[in-house]
């Protein structure tokens, strides 16, 4: 029985993707890929892979890349969950309801989430008309963590 639950994401929600993208990139998929790329090139250099003709290893350290990549954005999974687990959205809402996984302890822990991205648009102007994340803001500082 599939069961299709029709949610709007709201632009927290739109904010919190965009920076769990940023930071699965930036945190998780770039360094694995410098190191791996790293590696590759010593590799090379020992003489313990050889490379492509004119191309080299080129091929090499575009797969390792992508692998990299893919690995990040999996291994970042958790965090981007819990945060959308922490917004106070009916996305975050359904998400906590019907998660397997976390407990009441770990809701407790949660508290509220909201991304840096919103924080900053509420206070050059843009979402004035916005109170509870005016409030949020003003209860919980600039950073929007608890």
């Amino acid at each position: 029985m599939n069961r299709q639950v029709s949610i709007e994401l709201t632009s927290l929600d739109k904010a919190a993707m965009r920076e769990c993208i940023s930071d699965a990139f930036f945190y998780r998929s770039l360094p694995l890929t410098g190191i791996s790329i790293y590696g590759l090139f010593h590799l090379k250099k020992v003489g313990k892979l050889k490379g492509f003709g004119r191309i080299g290893i080129l091929p090499h350290c575009t797969l390792s890349a992508f692998a990299c990549y893919v690995i990040g954005a999996i291994s970042n999974s958790k965090n981007c969950r819990l945060k959308f687990q922490k917004l106070d959205t009916p996305l975050g809402n359904y998400l906590r309801t019907h998660s397997k996984n976390i407990s009441i302890e770990d809701l407790e822990k949660l508290g509220k989430y909201v991304p840096n991205e919103e924080l900053d648009s509420v206070s050059s102007g843009n979402l004035n008309k916005d109170k509870s994340l005016k409030n949020h803001r003003n209860k919980y500082g600039d950073d929007g963590y608890e």
